[in-house]
């Protein structure tokens, strides 16, 4: 049988405890204690779960607002009847969430931050979040490498630790300006290199550390990656312009590919880099640049190419005063210009020349300056138009009024065609016959056997073909023929 005791408190501090003792546990309930706390001894204290809003443990008056046990090893914090807080089983605490899956989870869905860390002081303005790992709990102390997102005075620095050494990585001031490598961005994004690597001769690859690399690694052909630059004129009209890396069938062979906005759907490629390294303006590979396309193209062999639909093709100018417009060099040297004077334009060191074949195609052995003549057949070039280069042969009558011109060279394109390249009017070199003597200011003729020789006087006749310029010998054949310079007289 129970019974029940009241004791006064020896020290008459005016404590009442209340004592329930049977065979097996003596319960007590001593209200209050001298700290004025109700302790009771001997029981379970257990609770009931309870849930979010009727938590298992709250507060007088405020029965929605407490501690509750959702789940077995889980404890959970509701405020109003919601659930706010809950860590469970794992150790896993989360945040507006009821499943949490890492240390620390919060979730939030109104609007408002999931998280802040202010730092209430003025002398040292600064607030941290520092991601570090291993065994030391200093910041960027070991060697395994921590990071650190910092507000400092405006500025969001972003830090690297290692080794009790703290870098800079990135910075964002208070302008929206980013810096890397720089703690003074002067431009939305600036970035500031150190690095002493050259560049050298090209062939080597380059050493990243100054580069700012986009990689599309889809392992598609004719996919693309590249940067995008975009304005807006005063109408609000958004103009764009793309610069991008094509990839190609073939490896390593991507192009470069400057591509325009042109209207609100439309665009256009405007230029592009070849795998070979060439040029290419309205034209998107050299085998169309030199044919069907308008624009022009170069390659990094030396080919260039202009191309226009109609109206002038190419416009060079000299501006303020007279002379070379173009000059034409070969191995360096210069061999011929383009000069203007007033408004005469000068052809300089050079001649007027024309294609021509034999009749057959055949590529037989000629010496440069020997004599040519006319035919009546026309040259054939397949699929094209031919109105007025004719045949030719080596001239076989003396005093030969149907003189063509002089061999200057064959044509080294190897198109099936044996085309020869005939001088016709101007500087030239022409061969004259073995044992044949001329002076300057001679005028010459047919031999009859592809050289020249003096045609006895100083009228100009139908079949003079040159005047002697001088007597200087510039090539000496094994046939014991030789080459002098000459002006061609309109052939």
């Amino acid at each position: 049988m129970s019974r029940i005791a009241l004791t006064p408190n020896a020290s008459g501090t005016g404590t009442l405890t209340i004592a329930a003792p049977n065979t097996n546990t003596d319960r007590t309930l001593t209200l209050p204690d001298a700290t004025g706390t109700v302790n009771i001894s001997g029981l379970a204290n257990e609770v009931p779960a309870g849930s979010a809003g009727a938590p298992a443990i709250y507060p007088t008056g405020d029965t929605n607002t407490g501690i509750f046990f959702p789940a077995t090893d889980t404890v959970a914090v509701a405020t109003a009847g919601t659930a706010r807080l809950r860590v469970d089983s794992s150790g896993n605490v989360g945040i507006g969430n009821s499943n949490p899956t890492a240390r620390l989870e919060v979730v939030t869905s109104s609007g408002t931050a999931a998280a802040k860390i202010w730092s209430a002081t003025n002398t040292t303005p600064i607030a941290d979040l520092e991601l570090q790992r291993g065994t030391n709990a200093t910041w960027g102390a070991d060697a395994y490498g921590d990071y650190r997102l910092r507000n400092d005075a405006g500025a969001l620095l972003f830090q690297y630790g290692e080794s009790s050494t703290t870098t800079e990585r990135m910075r964002i001031d208070s302008s929206g300006n980013v810096g890397v490598g720089t703690t003074t961005p002067t431009s939305p994004l600036h970035v500031y290199l150190t690095d002493a690597t050259t560049y050298g001769d090209g062939t080597a690859a380059l050493d990243l550390t100054n580069l700012i690399r986009v990689q599309n690694g889809s392992q598609v052909n004719d996919t693309y990656s590249g940067i995008q630059l975009v304005s807006e004129n005063g109408a609000g009209t958004t103009g764009m312009w793309t610069i991008a890396s094509v990839s190609t069938a073939t490896n390593y062979d991507n192009h470069l590919v400057f591509h325009q906005r042109t209207g609100s759907t439309t665009y256009a490629e405007r230029a592009r880099f070849d795998e070979g390294g060439g040029f290419l303006v309205g034209a998107t590979s050299l085998s169309t640049a030199s044919s069907t396309d308008t624009g022009f193209a170069t390659s990094s062999s030396g080919f260039g190419a202009f191309q226009r639909a109609s109206n002038t093709v190419l416009s060079v100018m000299r501006q303020t005063n007279d002379g070379t417009i173009i000059d034409l060099r070969q191995g360096g040297t210069s061999e011929g210009t383009i000069s203007v004077s007033g408004t005469t334009v000068s052809y300089n060191g050079g001649h007027l020349s024309r294609w021509a074949q034999f009749p057959d195609n055949s590529r037989p052995e000629l010496l440069k300056g020997t004599v040519m003549s006319n035919l009546d057949q026309m040259s054939n070039w397949d699929g094209e138009d031919n109105e007025q280069l004719n045949c030719v042969e080596v001239s076989a009558v003396e005093g030969d009024a149907n003189v063509a011109g002089v061999f200057v060279a064959w044509d080294s394109t190897d198109d099936g065609y044996n085309d020869i390249l005939l001088a016709m009017t101007g500087d030239m070199v022409i061969r004259i016959g073995a044992g044949v003597t001329v002076a300057r200011g001679d005028l010459l003729m047919s031999a009859g056997d592809g050289t020249a020789k003096p045609q006895g006087d100083d009228i100009v006749r139908s079949k003079t073909i040159a005047k002697v310029t001088s007597t200087h010998v510039s090539h000496t054949y094994a046939d014991g023929s030789y080459a002098v310079p000459c002006v061609l007289m309109a052939c």
